[in-house]
């Protein structure tokens, strides 16, 4: 099995990968570049990647934003439509994130459900 063949194998068993993810277990970013451009792979947002054809995750914004913000809290009416706890379907994601922590970038096409982020100061 060739590294291309391993790191396409890796991105099915994770679903959804982060490329720095992929660089930790040995393959280079040159080779995810490769499956690119073959169409194996796609690219959800940058530095996130999925097999191309993959079926979307049932909730695979949330996923998306635990990977690109692994501790941003989802709150709000987000929280309650992810819990089942209310009938309303917001547009948007809402999530605290520590005051002092730099909110990601999320204009990357394909990723519009991150329209408003809500910062809120955390204070420990």
């Amino acid at each position: 099995m060739t590294k291309t063949q391993e790191l396409l194998l890796f991105i099915k068993q994770s679903r959804i990968c982060r490329s720095r993810d992929a660089v930790k277990k040995g393959f280079t970013r040159t080779e995810i570049a490769a499956l690119l451009k073959a169409g194996k792979i796609e690219r959800l947002a940058r530095g996130i990647y999925r097999v191309s054809g993959a079926p979307v995750l049932y909730n695979q914004s949330y996923v998306e934003l635990a990977i690109r913000c692994p501790n941003a809290v989802i709150c709000l009416l987000s929280a309650l439509q992810f819990h089942n706890i209310t009938t309303q379907l917001p547009n948007e994601i809402w999530c605290a994130i520590e005051g002092t922590t730099r909110a990601p970038n999320m204009t990357t096409p394909g990723s519009g459900s991150f329209a408003l982020w809500v910062q809120l100061i955390l204070r420990v």
